[in-house]
């Protein structure tokens, strides 16, 4: 959080949050992303490369997976989060 609140004091225009949920309490992980969506609905762009890939795409607009640095995967959030062959073979995601 702190981390956050530093970049965000010089009012950038894109924020890169890499692994902004690595090593948190799994209680800590809502008031984060509270927070980061607070921040992207303020006008700043917001990337984010994060492993906790449900919970980045709930609040994210855009996805684009990476696979040996190459895209292999992009589209809007709420469509590669409801795609079932998406979630199994690029995001782990098992429903």
């Amino acid at each position: 959080m702190l981390a956050i609140a530093r970049a965000v004091m010089t009012n950038p225009k894109v924020l890169l949050l890499d692994e902004p949920l690595a090593s948190l309490a799994p209680k800590a992980v809502s008031p984060i992303l509270k927070k980061v969506r607070k921040i992207r609905d303020n006008g700043t762009a917001i990337v984010i490369v994060e492993q906790n890939v449900k919970r980045a795409l709930e609040i994210s607009h855009r996805c684009y997976v990476l696979v040996d640095g190459r895209c292999v995967l992009e589209g809007d959030s709420s469509s590669v989060l409801s795609d079932e062959t998406a979630k199994q073979r690029f995001l782990g995601l098992r429903t």
